[in-house]
């Protein structure tokens, strides 16, 4: 590794997703969350295979698209249609709206 301040080191990837340990945060802290609920709400047998579940999928997602894809295409089916606030700048493209 080259000590001199002056050389610009280069990352992986433009958009390498906020990793802990070797984990991206989007894969591993839900799986933890669900876990931790489980634990808490004395339902770990139910929550340990959602949360191996969630972080077995979210790292094939991973591999194969970002995960902005992944929150586009969820939007386009219309998932998260009540969690968009409808703008007069960002509209739905699904709307169609015809003009006479």
């Amino acid at each position: 590794m080259n000590k001199d301040p002056n050389v610009y080191r280069m990352p992986k990837r433009i958009n390498d997703p906020l990793t802990i340990i070797i984990f991206p945060a989007v894969q591993i802290l839900p799986s933890l969350a669900v876990f931790g609920a489980g634990m808490v709400f004395g339902i770990s047998l139910y929550a340990t295979p959602v949360a191996i579940m969630w972080f077995f999928v979210c790292g094939q997602i991973l591999k194969t698209s970002e995960i902005t894809d992944v929150i586009h295409k969820l939007w386009m089916w219309g998932v998260l249609d009540s969690a968009i606030k409808p703008s007069k700048t960002v509209v739905n493209p699904l709307i169609r709206r015809y003009f006479s």
